[in-house]
Protein backbone atom coordinates (compact mmCIF):
# COMPACT_ATOMS: atom_id res chain seq x y z
CA UNK A 1 0.00 0.00 0.00
CA UNK A 2 2.60 2.23 0.97
CA UNK A 3 4.64 1.13 -1.88
CA UNK A 4 1.92 1.73 -4.28
CA UNK A 5 0.98 5.59 -2.45
CA UNK A 6 4.52 6.64 -2.84
CA UNK A 7 4.31 5.68 -6.54
CA UNK A 8 0.88 8.04 -7.25
CA UNK A 9 2.63 11.07 -5.49
CA UNK A 10 5.80 10.74 -7.53
CA UNK A 11 3.67 10.25 -10.65
CA UNK A 12 1.90 13.45 -9.88
CA UNK A 13 5.01 15.19 -9.12
CA UNK A 14 6.77 13.92 -11.69
CA UNK A 15 4.01 14.81 -14.29
CA UNK A 16 4.13 18.23 -13.28
CA UNK A 17 7.74 19.21 -13.51
CA UNK A 18 7.67 17.41 -16.96
CA UNK A 19 4.59 19.95 -17.56
CA UNK A 20 6.32 22.54 -16.82
CA UNK A 21 9.49 21.86 -18.32
CA UNK A 22 7.91 21.35 -21.65
CA UNK A 23 5.87 24.51 -21.60
CA UNK A 24 9.57 26.02 -21.49
CA UNK A 25 10.15 25.28 -24.85
CA UNK A 26 6.98 27.22 -25.88
CA UNK A 27 8.60 30.22 -24.35
CA UNK A 28 7.98 32.56 -27.87
CA UNK A 29 4.30 32.60 -26.92
CA UNK A 30 4.36 34.09 -23.44
CA UNK A 31 6.80 35.51 -21.27
CA UNK A 32 6.50 33.24 -18.39
CA UNK A 33 6.45 30.25 -20.61
CA UNK A 34 9.98 31.59 -21.01
CA UNK A 35 11.03 32.16 -17.79
CA UNK A 36 10.50 28.46 -16.83
CA UNK A 37 12.94 28.03 -19.80
CA UNK A 38 15.86 29.08 -17.70
CA UNK A 39 15.52 25.92 -15.69
CA UNK A 40 16.59 23.07 -17.49
CA UNK A 41 18.95 21.76 -15.28
CA UNK A 42 16.56 22.09 -12.50
CA UNK A 43 13.25 19.84 -14.81
CA UNK A 44 16.70 17.82 -15.92
CA UNK A 45 17.45 16.77 -12.16
CA UNK A 46 14.14 16.85 -10.84
CA UNK A 47 13.04 14.60 -13.80
CA UNK A 48 15.66 12.15 -13.38
CA UNK A 49 15.32 11.37 -9.68
CA UNK A 50 12.07 11.11 -10.06
CA UNK A 51 12.32 8.49 -13.08
CA UNK A 52 15.03 6.51 -11.27
CA UNK A 53 12.83 6.44 -7.75
CA UNK A 54 9.42 5.12 -10.09
CA UNK A 55 11.65 2.44 -11.77
CA UNK A 56 12.68 1.19 -8.39
CA UNK A 57 8.82 1.18 -7.26
CA UNK A 58 8.34 -0.60 -10.79
CA UNK A 59 6.59 2.05 -12.84
CA UNK A 60 8.59 1.35 -15.58
CA UNK A 61 6.23 3.29 -17.88
CA UNK A 62 5.97 6.31 -15.61
CA UNK A 63 9.62 6.38 -15.03
CA UNK A 64 10.30 6.13 -18.99
CA UNK A 65 8.31 9.03 -19.39
CA UNK A 66 9.90 10.84 -16.30
CA UNK A 67 13.22 10.05 -17.77
CA UNK A 68 12.64 10.73 -21.23
CA UNK A 69 11.92 14.11 -20.25
CA UNK A 70 14.83 14.38 -18.66
CA UNK A 71 17.39 13.31 -21.49
CA UNK A 72 15.47 15.94 -23.77
CA UNK A 73 16.81 18.65 -21.09
CA UNK A 74 20.24 16.86 -21.44
CA UNK A 75 19.94 17.47 -24.81
CA UNK A 76 19.45 20.96 -24.76
CA UNK A 77 22.19 21.29 -22.33
CA UNK A 78 24.79 19.13 -23.81
CA UNK A 79 26.92 21.32 -26.06
CA UNK A 80 28.24 23.69 -23.49
CA UNK A 81 29.83 20.71 -22.99
CA UNK A 82 30.80 18.82 -26.19
CA UNK A 83 31.23 21.63 -27.96
CA UNK A 84 34.76 23.21 -27.81
CA UNK A 85 36.09 27.01 -29.13
CA UNK A 86 37.99 27.15 -32.52
CA UNK A 87 42.09 26.87 -32.46
CA UNK A 88 43.62 30.13 -32.19
CA UNK A 89 45.88 31.82 -34.70
CA UNK A 90 49.48 31.79 -33.67
CA UNK A 91 50.55 35.08 -32.38
CA UNK A 92 47.77 36.89 -32.42
CA UNK A 93 46.48 39.45 -30.09
CA UNK A 94 44.38 38.45 -27.04
CA UNK A 95 41.73 40.35 -24.77
CA UNK A 96 40.31 39.63 -21.41
CA UNK A 97 37.22 40.89 -20.34
CA UNK A 98 35.15 40.93 -17.13
CA UNK A 99 31.43 41.45 -16.55
CA UNK A 100 30.04 41.53 -13.14
CA UNK A 101 26.56 43.01 -11.62
CA UNK A 102 28.01 44.18 -8.14
CA UNK A 103 24.07 45.20 -7.38
CA UNK A 104 23.22 48.91 -6.70
CA UNK A 105 22.98 48.48 -2.84
CA UNK A 106 26.76 47.38 -3.14
CA UNK A 107 28.24 50.73 -1.51
CA UNK A 108 31.66 49.63 -1.50
CA UNK A 109 32.09 47.27 -4.09
CA UNK A 110 34.99 44.24 -3.62
CA UNK A 111 36.99 44.17 -7.16
CA UNK A 112 39.80 42.21 -6.16
CA UNK A 113 39.01 39.02 -8.47
CA UNK A 114 37.94 41.17 -11.33
CA UNK A 115 40.59 43.29 -11.81
CA UNK A 116 43.18 40.26 -11.17
CA UNK A 117 45.67 40.44 -14.60
CA UNK A 118 44.50 43.66 -15.55
CA UNK A 119 41.95 42.87 -17.33
CA UNK A 120 41.52 45.49 -20.88
CA UNK A 121 38.10 46.17 -19.58
CA UNK A 122 35.67 45.88 -16.65
CA UNK A 123 31.69 46.39 -16.89
CA UNK A 124 30.20 47.02 -13.59
CA UNK A 125 26.47 46.55 -13.54
CA UNK A 126 23.87 48.48 -11.47
CA UNK A 127 26.88 50.94 -10.28
CA UNK A 128 25.19 54.36 -8.93
CA UNK A 129 26.87 58.06 -9.09
CA UNK A 130 28.47 57.77 -6.09
CA UNK A 131 30.51 55.01 -7.12
CA UNK A 132 32.42 56.81 -9.71
CA UNK A 133 34.57 59.28 -7.12
CA UNK A 134 34.73 56.23 -5.21
CA UNK A 135 36.26 53.38 -8.37
CA UNK A 136 38.31 56.32 -8.97
CA UNK A 137 39.88 56.79 -6.07
CA UNK A 138 40.19 53.21 -5.21
CA UNK A 139 41.92 52.67 -8.84
CA UNK A 140 43.91 55.31 -10.00
CA UNK A 141 45.59 53.00 -12.71
CA UNK A 142 41.93 52.61 -14.75
CA UNK A 143 40.13 54.90 -16.45
CA UNK A 144 36.86 55.13 -14.86
CA UNK A 145 33.84 55.61 -17.16
CA UNK A 146 29.97 56.01 -16.68
CA UNK A 147 27.80 54.55 -18.91
CA UNK A 148 24.81 55.88 -16.61
CA UNK A 149 22.59 57.85 -18.67
CA UNK A 150 21.27 61.00 -17.61
CA UNK A 151 18.01 61.07 -16.36
CA UNK A 152 18.79 57.72 -14.26
CA UNK A 153 20.53 57.01 -10.81
CA UNK A 154 22.33 54.13 -11.82
CA UNK A 155 23.51 51.81 -14.75
CA UNK A 156 26.97 50.42 -15.90
CA UNK A 157 30.43 51.45 -14.98
CA UNK A 158 33.46 50.81 -17.17
CA UNK A 159 37.03 50.39 -16.17
CA UNK A 160 39.74 50.21 -18.52
CA UNK A 161 43.47 49.90 -18.63
CA UNK A 162 43.25 52.68 -21.65
CA UNK A 163 41.24 55.72 -21.93
CA UNK A 164 38.22 54.78 -24.50
CA UNK A 165 35.22 56.68 -25.24
CA UNK A 166 31.91 55.05 -24.65
CA UNK A 167 28.71 55.10 -26.73
CA UNK A 168 25.28 55.49 -24.71
CA UNK A 169 23.21 53.17 -26.86
CA UNK A 170 19.82 55.51 -27.24
CA UNK A 171 17.47 52.58 -27.33
CA UNK A 172 18.47 51.35 -23.99
CA UNK A 173 17.82 54.64 -22.05
CA UNK A 174 14.64 53.84 -20.88
CA UNK A 175 14.95 49.52 -20.64
CA UNK A 176 17.85 49.11 -19.24
CA UNK A 177 21.86 49.34 -19.98
CA UNK A 178 23.52 49.01 -23.00
CA UNK A 179 26.63 50.64 -24.46
CA UNK A 180 29.43 50.29 -27.17
CA UNK A 181 33.46 51.14 -27.17
CA UNK A 182 36.42 50.28 -28.99
CA UNK A 183 39.77 49.33 -27.91
CA UNK A 184 42.59 48.84 -29.91
CA UNK A 185 43.36 45.19 -30.69
CA UNK A 186 46.43 44.40 -32.82
CA UNK A 187 46.78 46.35 -35.98
CA UNK A 188 43.09 46.60 -35.57
CA UNK A 189 40.21 47.09 -33.57
CA UNK A 190 37.57 45.27 -31.75
CA UNK A 191 34.08 46.56 -30.49
CA UNK A 192 32.87 46.15 -27.14
CA UNK A 193 29.38 46.02 -25.66
CA UNK A 194 28.46 45.82 -22.43
CA UNK A 195 24.34 45.19 -21.75
CA UNK A 196 22.48 44.87 -19.00
CA UNK A 197 18.59 44.67 -19.88
CA UNK A 198 15.75 44.32 -17.69
CA UNK A 199 14.82 41.50 -15.27
CA UNK A 200 12.12 39.23 -17.07
CA UNK A 201 9.33 39.42 -13.91
CA UNK A 202 6.71 40.36 -15.91
CA UNK A 203 5.30 40.25 -19.66
CA UNK A 204 6.07 44.35 -20.52
CA UNK A 205 9.75 44.28 -18.96
CA UNK A 206 10.41 40.83 -20.97
CA UNK A 207 9.23 42.49 -23.93
CA UNK A 208 11.75 45.52 -22.90
CA UNK A 209 14.62 42.71 -22.38
CA UNK A 210 13.85 41.02 -25.71
CA UNK A 211 13.95 45.01 -27.33
CA UNK A 212 17.00 45.59 -25.93
CA UNK A 213 19.01 42.34 -26.74
CA UNK A 214 17.29 42.22 -30.19
CA UNK A 215 18.67 45.77 -30.85
CA UNK A 216 21.93 44.99 -29.66
CA UNK A 217 21.87 41.98 -32.33
CA UNK A 218 20.69 43.95 -35.00
CA UNK A 219 23.58 46.07 -34.15
CA UNK A 220 26.06 43.60 -33.73
CA UNK A 221 25.39 41.98 -37.05
CA UNK A 222 26.32 45.76 -38.73
CA UNK A 223 29.78 45.39 -37.19
CA UNK A 224 32.75 45.08 -39.46
CA UNK A 225 35.38 44.27 -36.78
CA UNK A 226 35.60 41.24 -34.29
CA UNK A 227 32.75 41.84 -31.28
CA UNK A 228 32.39 40.75 -27.56
CA UNK A 229 29.12 41.54 -26.10
CA UNK A 230 29.74 41.31 -21.92
CA UNK A 231 26.31 41.30 -19.70
CA UNK A 232 24.13 40.33 -17.12
CA UNK A 233 21.83 39.53 -20.10
CA UNK A 234 18.68 38.00 -17.22
CA UNK A 235 18.23 35.07 -19.68
CA UNK A 236 19.79 31.81 -20.18
CA UNK A 237 21.01 30.74 -23.57
CA UNK A 238 17.64 28.90 -23.79
CA UNK A 239 15.30 31.92 -23.22
CA UNK A 240 13.77 33.91 -26.10
CA UNK A 241 15.23 36.64 -25.30
CA UNK A 242 19.09 35.15 -25.73
CA UNK A 243 18.37 33.87 -29.10
CA UNK A 244 16.95 37.67 -30.46
CA UNK A 245 20.75 38.61 -29.32
CA UNK A 246 22.69 35.50 -30.97
CA UNK A 247 20.61 35.05 -33.77
CA UNK A 248 21.02 38.09 -36.31
CA UNK A 249 24.77 38.96 -34.69
CA UNK A 250 25.75 34.80 -35.39
CA UNK A 251 27.27 35.52 -31.27
CA UNK A 252 28.86 32.55 -30.53
CA UNK A 253 28.13 31.86 -26.39
CA UNK A 254 31.99 31.65 -24.29
CA UNK A 255 30.11 28.60 -22.12
CA UNK A 256 30.56 26.27 -25.11
CA UNK A 257 33.19 23.97 -24.31
CA UNK A 258 33.36 25.21 -20.45
CA UNK A 259 29.73 24.05 -18.97
CA UNK A 260 26.67 25.07 -17.57
CA UNK A 261 28.84 28.45 -15.84
CA UNK A 262 25.99 29.00 -13.44
CA UNK A 263 26.05 32.32 -11.41
CA UNK A 264 22.70 33.55 -9.93
CA UNK A 265 21.96 33.92 -7.24
CA UNK A 266 25.20 33.01 -5.40
CA UNK A 267 22.16 32.31 -2.02
CA UNK A 268 21.13 29.82 -3.30
CA UNK A 269 22.54 26.36 -3.00
CA UNK A 270 25.08 25.84 -7.13
CA UNK A 271 22.25 23.23 -8.07
CA UNK A 272 19.65 26.20 -8.32
CA UNK A 273 21.42 28.48 -9.64
CA UNK A 274 21.18 29.44 -13.49
CA UNK A 275 23.83 31.02 -16.09
CA UNK A 276 22.47 34.66 -16.89
CA UNK A 277 26.02 36.43 -16.65
CA UNK A 278 27.44 36.10 -20.14
CA UNK A 279 30.59 36.61 -22.67
CA UNK A 280 29.59 36.43 -25.88
CA UNK A 281 31.67 36.87 -29.21
CA UNK A 282 31.59 36.86 -33.05
CA UNK A 283 32.91 34.38 -34.87
CA UNK A 284 36.35 35.90 -35.57
CA UNK A 285 37.42 35.34 -31.85
CA UNK A 286 38.02 32.22 -30.04
CA UNK A 287 37.95 31.57 -26.26
CA UNK A 288 41.10 30.95 -24.77
CA UNK A 289 40.28 30.88 -20.75
CA UNK A 290 36.76 31.67 -18.76
CA UNK A 291 36.13 31.65 -15.44
CA UNK A 292 33.79 32.39 -12.60
CA UNK A 293 35.03 34.55 -9.81
CA UNK A 294 33.50 33.78 -6.32
CA UNK A 295 30.71 34.51 -4.70
CA UNK A 296 30.23 37.64 -2.29
CA UNK A 297 27.68 38.87 0.60
CA UNK A 298 27.65 41.93 -0.96
CA UNK A 299 25.93 40.63 -4.20
CA UNK A 300 23.95 37.61 -5.82
CA UNK A 301 26.06 37.24 -8.97
CA UNK A 302 29.56 35.67 -9.58
CA UNK A 303 31.65 37.69 -11.76
CA UNK A 304 32.57 35.87 -15.34
CA UNK A 305 36.13 36.49 -16.63
CA UNK A 306 37.11 36.07 -20.14
CA UNK A 307 40.09 36.05 -22.40
CA UNK A 308 39.45 35.94 -26.36
CA UNK A 309 41.56 36.20 -29.47
CA UNK A 310 41.38 35.87 -33.32
CA UNK A 311 40.51 33.00 -34.59
CA UNK A 312 42.22 30.10 -36.86
CA UNK A 313 38.93 29.44 -38.24
CA UNK A 314 35.35 31.25 -38.33
CA UNK A 315 33.82 27.82 -37.81
CA UNK A 316 34.29 28.42 -33.73
CA UNK A 317 31.75 26.09 -32.52
CA UNK A 318 33.43 22.88 -32.81
CA UNK A 319 31.95 18.96 -31.79
CA UNK A 320 34.72 17.22 -29.91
Amino acid sequence: MIRSRTAGVLTVAGSLVLTLSLLGFLGPLTWWFDLLANFKLQFLLGLAVIGAALMTLGRTGAAAVMLGGALLNVAVIAPLYYRSPADPQPDAPEITVVGYNIQIGNRVPRLGWALDGDPDVVFLFETGRAHLADLEERFPDHHVRSGIYGGRNYGVTILTTVDVEVELLEFARSAGDAVRLELAFGDGTVVVYGVHPPSPTNAEDTAHRDDVLARVGRAVAEETDPVIVVGDLNATPWSNGFRSLTGPGDLVNSLEGFGYGASWPTRLPAIARIPIDHVLHTRQLTVISRQLGPATEASDHRPVRVRLTLAASPDIAQDR
